[in-house]
């Protein structure tokens, strides 16, 4: 899992796209600052994080999702963007992907979103996505 787990974040990080930085400082919400970190999506049927799982980078304003193949380690899904959040509401807009996923770049994903602790739940707004992230970093 450390492997599965570093691969993914050099990928993520290595594939972010350097954007420039505003000139504007902008005191962060308690919201903005808790949603930085890594995280590994949730299996509902099991409410544990699983080897092969998805992860998330949420850095400032930026996002990347991973996912690797848990008995090959080959990245099957790879996008990220570029990220907003206003008040519960969190919006990702893709801005890059593999070849799997290529089909939601210029795509805009809502979310409303609440951080308990080490848990991260985000809700679709007009879209079929509810899921339940782990913080592991």
């Amino acid at each position: 899992m450390k492997k599965l787990l570093f691969t993914g974040l050099v990928l993520c990080v290595l594939t972010t796209p350097v954007l420039s930085q505003s000139k504007t400082v902008r005191p962060r919400s308690s919201l903005s600052k808790d949603i930085i970190g890594v995280w590994a999506l949730v299996d509902k049927s099991t409410s544990k994080v699983s080897a092969g799982n998805r992860l998330k980078l949420i850095v400032d304003r930026h996002w990347s999702l991973t996912q690797a193949d848990s008995v090959s380690h080959v990245t099957t899904v790879h996008h990220g963007g570029t990220y907003t959040l206003t008040d519960s509401i969190y919006s990702e807009r893709v801005e890059y992907a593999n070849p799997n996923t290529a089909r939601y770049i210029d795509t805009i994903a809502k979310f409303s979103i609440q951080i308990k602790g080490n848990s991260m739940y985000l809700k679709g707004i007009d879209n079929p996505w509810n899921e339940i992230w782990k913080r592991i970093r």
